[in-house]
Formats: C-alpha cells, structure tokens, sequence
C-alpha cells in the first residue's frame, strides 16, 4: 500500500504542521469542510518571524481542528546544530561565506518531532505544506517515516481537488471570506521567509532574479551592515569550547544550550555575520537562490574553525573539511538521520570533540589515542567490536582480552604501527583472509630494530607484514644485531 493518499482520507484523523498563516489556515478549515478529522501540531524552534509563538495553537480551533499541540523543538534544535557545528555539515559556499544549512536542521527535528507527538495522539496521517517544487516534500517524507514507520502521508497541496478549489492565495482569501472566517494575511514581501532558532532564509519572488540585490532584505535577526549609514563598531569576542562544544561566551558561562545560541546571534547579529547570498542545487535539481542570516552559528563557528587550525594537522583538517562537505549535503537532502550518515558524522566530529577540552591543553594527548592503533581505526569513532576500514568493512572482530592479545582485533597494518613504534599511514592494506587477523610475525625470527642486513631484504619463511617490505635474514651467531622470537 502506497505511503502517500492523493485524495483527502474523510472522515480519519489527519496530523498538519500549522504555522497560523493563510496558507495552513485554509487548509484545515478545508479539511474540516471536506469530512476529514484535522488536528494541528506547531513547532517552537525559537523563529524570529513569530514573536508570539504560544497563541498559534489556539487560532486553530476556530477553523475546526480537533485538538491543537504546542510542541517545543528548541533545545533538540540546538543540540543537532552543535552537532552539525562539530561535523562542519556545511557544502554550500562561494564567495568566501557559506550556508549553514539552518533550513535543513530545523526540517530535521521538527519532522522528527511533530511526527512523536502526532504518534503519542493516535495520529498517522500527516500533512505540511510542501509542495513537490521544493526540498521539503522529501526531507518531511523521510523524518516522519523515521519517526513512525506506519506513517501515511496527506498533502493538501498535492490533492487536485484542494488546488484546483484553492490554487492560490487570492482564492484562498475569497474562499475564507465566504465561510466567514478570519485569517491572518500577511503583509505581501518582494520574497518569502522561512526561521528558526539557528537562522533565517528569505527566497522566492524578486531574489529569483540575479539581478536583485541582496539589499531589497530587511534582516531580522542582524544588522544592514551594507548600509554606510548603520554603525558597525568593532568588538573583542571570546568563545571557550569543552570537548568541542562551546560553553562560554566572553567569560559568561551558560548551562541552558539555548541561551547560548540567542546569546551568539545577539553577538553575531549586531555584526552582520552570517548574511550570505547563495545559490543552491534542491534535491529534485532545481537552482535556487537564497539569502540566508545565520549570526549565532558563524560566530560559534569562526572560533571553532581557529580552534582547530591550532590544533590539528593538515592530513586531519582535510579529513574533516572533507566529510564535513559530505555530511553537509545529506543534511540538506533530508538524510540527517540515515544510518549511513553516523559513521561519517563519528569521523568529522571526533576531529571536535578531542580538542578544545580546557582550552586545548588536552589536545595532545587525545591525538594520540586519536591514532593509537589500540582504537579501532579512529580511536572513539567506532564501537569497540566494529573495524570499518576498506578491507574489513562490517566484518565483526572480537576485541581484546586477557585471553587475546590487543593485536588480534586490529587490521594488520595497524598492529604492525603497535610493534614497530612507527605513525602507520598507509591506507588499509589487509586482504579479506583469515591471515589478517593472525600477529605479524608469529613463530618467525626477527631482528629488534628492523634493519635490512647489507642495503638487501631477505625472506625469512615469508613476506614481512604486507605493504611494509621483507626483513633481512637471520644467521647464527649474529654480532650485529639480537635475536629474539616473536610469540
């Protein structure tokens, strides 16, 4: 059975996203009109375009929705833009500034989130007011499947008979009017706005035109720093992070995650950081140009990105840069909570989490155990009994034990990192055998310090371990160099 209804299921209970706008609006006193059950959920994700928030949910019994729900999203928000800031899930950049995918995110929990609680009510039919032109259409689809399985999905602007009834908004203020019911129109803008907690974006209409200037904007959560008349003054801004997680701001130190965030876009607004004019590529292959504020999450991010530069190498940064972009892009295609998505987001954000911890002071020693051929691969990236390099990909290893040495359950030329002493670089070189799992060297005659005898490698009962070359043979009553067995 088809996931998505194209017609109006009568006479069920249907769950829609409700904003309070025109658009949601008619959509539920259509409903009603129509025989189906509508209930309405809203999400508090912090948006800086509603500054009454808490009355939503009471203007949609006046259009016949059987029960309303608040639902607040906002500490979840935060915690999944920490999450996204430590990964550096941001693919969109040119012109020297970047999109922090603050759209996707709050998609991502609120798809999550307003499914739960539709599910908690008995609720399993959904409805939002994405269309199929946009990126919305699929992230909603995939979150709230995510969230119950049993989900049934319910567009109004999908169904033929809600648009052909109520195409647009003329139609739709004309068809509220003749029921006799209020609505909320609001004030026709040059471009529409979407925002949350983390940031805003403002498209469509005049800024589908690359000719118009990013100034028709009028921001809301920062400052026209193109306009000569608005005063920037300079300012001196500390941020500390914990284990990659920022916890103060200019020496004030804060327990409650979503007053740092206002904190950092009050900063960051008053500096016009975050304001980008960008162009994307949706997820059905459509360009769209947006302009996007993102003042708290550039601040937080600027710091982090000089926090790492100071600490780490450039084999390191290139790594996270580079799963960073990845994870970017499946944000914004809705795939945040994808099971492929948590092995990439482990390796991108372990990079945050073994820095900054007092400041930094801790950064040496958690690199070492970053690369500590005791860890599997990438030292807290992965569970213990999971090795996922090239050659051992889902393949389960016992870990070790009393019973067996810690080089048992490690890829090959990682063990031969432990024993020599050496950084091992090399890429992942085991064959898919029973061999690899064997300790290099077992039952053979070694010499201590690895050196080839002449400028000439020998065999010695076979090859040393793969891709590190042969050792040289032993004789008796060697004076150059000891002879010991490698058990």
């Amino acid at each position: 059975m088809s996931k998505v209804l194209t017609s109006l299921p009568v006479g069920e209970r249907v769950g829609i996203a409700f904003s309070g706008g025109l658009d949601t609006s008619v959509a539920v006193a259509w409903m009603r009109d129509k025989g189906a059950i509508p209930c309405t959920y809203t999400a508090d994700i912090g948006q800086y375009d509603e500054p009454d928030i808490d009355s939503v949910p009471g203007r949609a019994g006046a259009y016949g929705a059987e029960l309303s729900r608040l639902v607040d999203c906002r500490a979840a928000l935060v915690e999944e833009g920490l999450s996204a800031l430590a990964c550096g899930a941001f693919h969109i950049r040119s012109g020297g500034k970047q999109y922090f995918n603050t759209t996707p995110l709050g998609r991502a929990v609120t798809g999550t989130l307003l499914v739960r609680a539709m599910r908690e009510d008995g609720v399993d039919i959904w409805g939002d007011g994405s269309t199929y032109k946009g990126n919305d259409i699929e992230r909603f689809y995939r979150y709230g499947l995510i969230a119950n399985p049993n989900l049934r999905i319910y567009k109004p602007w999908l169904d033929a008979d809600f648009v052909n009834e109520l195409g647009g908004r003329t139609e739709m203020s004309q068809w509220m009017a003749a029921h006799g019911l209020p609505y909320r129109d609001s004030v026709e803008k040059a471009y529409s706005t979407d925002a949350n907690l983390w940031g805003a974006t403002h498209e469509a209409k005049r800024l589908e035109h690359l000719d118009t200037s990013i100034e028709i904007v009028e921001p809301i959560m920062g400052v026209r720093f193109w306009d000569a008349a608005v005063d920037v003054p300079s300012e001196d801004v500390t941020v500390a992070f914990v284990q990659g997680r920022p916890v103060s701001i200019n020496g004030q130190e804060f327990t409650d995650a979503v007053a740092l965030v206002h904190e950092a876009n009050v900063i960051g607004g008053r500096h016009g950081l975050g304001m980008a004019d960008q162009i994307e590529n949706r997820i059905i292959e459509a360009k769209s140009r947006g302009i996007y504020e993102a003042p708290g999450m550039a601040l937080l991010f600027i710091a982090y990105e000089r926090l790492l530069s100071a600490i780490h190498n450039e084999d390191t940064i290139a790594n996270y840069h580079y799963e960073g972009r990845r994870l970017g892009r499946l944000l914004y295609e809705g795939r945040w909570f994808d099971p492929a998505v948590a092995h990439a987001a482990r390796v991108a954000a372990a990079v945050g989490r073994l820095c900054g911890d007092r400041r930094g002071r801790a950064a040496a020693a958690s690199r070492r155990r970053l690369l500590d051929p005791r860890h599997a691969w990438a030292g807290v990236l992965l569970p213990p009994r999971q090795v996922v390099d090239g050659a051992h990909r889902g393949r389960r290893v016992r870990p070790a034990g009393p019973d067996r040495p810690t080089h048992h359950a490690q890829p090959r030329h990682r063990r031969h990192a432990r024993q020599t002493g050496a950084v091992c670089r090399a890429g992942p070189v085991a064959r898919r055998s029973r061999r690899a799992h064997r300790p290099v060297g077992a039952g053979r005659r070694w010499c201590d310090c690895r050196k080839p005898r002449g400028g000439r490698r020998r065999r010695l009962g076979g090859l040393g371990p793969r891709g590190h070359g042969e050792w040289h043979r032993l004789t008796e009553g060697c004076g150059r160099h000891t002879n010991r067995m490698l058990a």
